[in-house]
């Protein structure tokens, strides 16, 4: 049986995953924790600039991307934004509806 990753390691993992795709783009980018969505076998990371994070500007906020999946296992996988976030929810085994 694999063991489970903390969530602190998982945020890590995200927050690494996130600073790889904006040092590509020469930008700054953050997870923003109000939005992580925590499942049975996993994490759900959202993010957007740093800038639009600290202004609410739109002109700075990012288009298109998707969160981030941070499994259990400590997988990471990141999520178009092309696809349903109920795709996102089943993966990581989070069920919305019980959730409340």
């Amino acid at each position: 049986m694999m063991s489970r990753i903390s969530e602190a390691t998982a945020f890590e993992l995200a927050q690494q995953r996130i600073d790889a795709l904006a040092s590509a783009l020469v930008d700054a980018f953050s997870i923003i924790p109000e939005k992580t969505v925590r499942g049975s076998q996993g994490w759900l990371y959202f993010y957007n600039t740093t800038d639009f994070i600290r202004s609410s500007n739109p002109s700075d906020s990012l288009v298109g991307n998707g969160p981030i999946l941070v499994f259990a296992d400590g997988g990471v996988e990141e999520f178009p934004s092309s696809l349903s976030l109920e795709l996102a929810y089943a993966k990581i085994g989070y069920d919305e509806h019980a959730a409340g």
